[in-house]
């Protein structure tokens, strides 16, 4: 898994999301801590975005965030559990965006009018906000997967159902990663 300890972030390509569907799925296993870190957030600045947070405020849960410029389109589920490996996704596609925990649609908004390509996804980080006084993320990301469509109901419970990737040891030590330089690497022969 992709460990990040708060104080990292993965920057990805630009115009990953910039698609009419999409879908991104992950296991996570948060720390805890502050509210408003983001498992991901692809977007052009604070005003455009699709992101989500493990907890959106003092009492706020899971939440997927969408926003082009006007008001925010969201989905919410209860805070993720500190410390244990869940799956979670969302799909959006055809003004319909669902969220996904552990394989199970936990809530479903038939208006969300915005596209992901008109969100302009310049921007696009693993563990980081747009918004630059949220905190990063505390955690660990395993099998990430960014889809240019909104996958099936059925495509999101077969990711569940492998369960969380299994590796050879509980650390694999790979060569380091060189600050703002394109790394590349396999664990292929470890899992």
């Amino acid at each position: 898994s992709v460990v990040l300890d708060g104080e990292d972030y993965l920057q990805l390509s630009p115009r990953i999301g910039d698609t009419s569907g999409f879908t991104f799925a992950a296991w996570v296993w948060w720390n805890g801590g502050s509210n408003w870190q983001r498992i991901f957030d692809f977007g052009a600045d604070t005003s455009n975005y699709l992101a989500m947070t493990p907890k959106a405020g003092a009492t706020g849960g899971l939440r997927f965030m969408m926003r082009n410029g006007g008001g925010e389109q969201v989905l919410n589920a209860a805070a993720l559990t500190a410390n244990v490996w869940t799956h979670v996704a969302v799909t959006v596609g055809g003004g319909t965006g669902k969220l996904f925990v552990n394989g199970v649609l936990v809530n479903t908004n038939n208006a969300m009018s915005i596209q992901p390509v008109s969100v302009g996804t310049k921007f696009n980080y693993l563990g980081r906000s747009q918004f630059p006084a949220d905190p990063l993320f505390n955690g660990r990301l395993d099998d990430v997967r960014i889809v240019s469509s909104a996958v099936s109901d059925a495509a999101i419970a077969a990711m569940v159902a492998t369960g969380p990737p299994q590796f050879s040891a509980t650390v694999l030590t790979k060569g380091g990663a060189v600050r703002r330089q394109v790394f590349t690497g396999t664990l292929a022969g470890d899992a």
